[in-house]
């Protein structure tokens, strides 16, 4: 989550939505449209104005629904997936060395802190974000 906020560090026509909902795609799989109207307290109409400028980025792709010919699936693409993992490098590059100076109690604080951040707004969303705290971010 962290991340989306740097996004336009690596793309700067990515805002950092589109890179929540690329990350999401790419983390989690195939989702609907609706899955992010909640994790982003925005409008479906808003929802599909931020997936059509990743797939005019060729980013995602939508998919028809086997079940329901009334849904579409988004998806990331091969090129989506490397523009997450190039964010995500370019991430760890800017923070490399920031928790470098905090003792191994603060660090351990800081966690608690954000892992009830994180349950808060699951809790609020009613939506699993338990992959947005990862480890590998500090």
């Amino acid at each position: 989550m962290i991340v989306a906020g740097h996004a336009k560090l690596v793309d700067d026509s990515l805002s950092a939505p589109q890179y929540l909902i690329l990350q999401m795609l790419v983390r989690q799989g195939p989702m609907i449209s609706t899955n992010f109207v909640s994790v982003l307290d925005v409008t479906p109409a808003a929802i599909t104005n931020l997936t059509n400028k990743l797939v005019q980025k060729g980013y995602i792709e939508r998919l028809p629904s086997t079940l329901d010919r009334r849904q579409t699936h988004l998806q990331a693409t091969k090129q989506g997936h490397e523009a997450e993992r190039r964010l995500q490098a370019r991430y760890k590059e800017l923070t490399a060395g920031l928790w470098d100076d905090l003792s191994e109690q603060e660090t351990d604080l800081l966690l608690s802190v954000y892992g009830k951040m994180v349950k808060r707004l699951q809790e609020r969303l009613n939506f699993k974000l338990d992959y947005m705290l990862d480890e590998e971010d500090h």
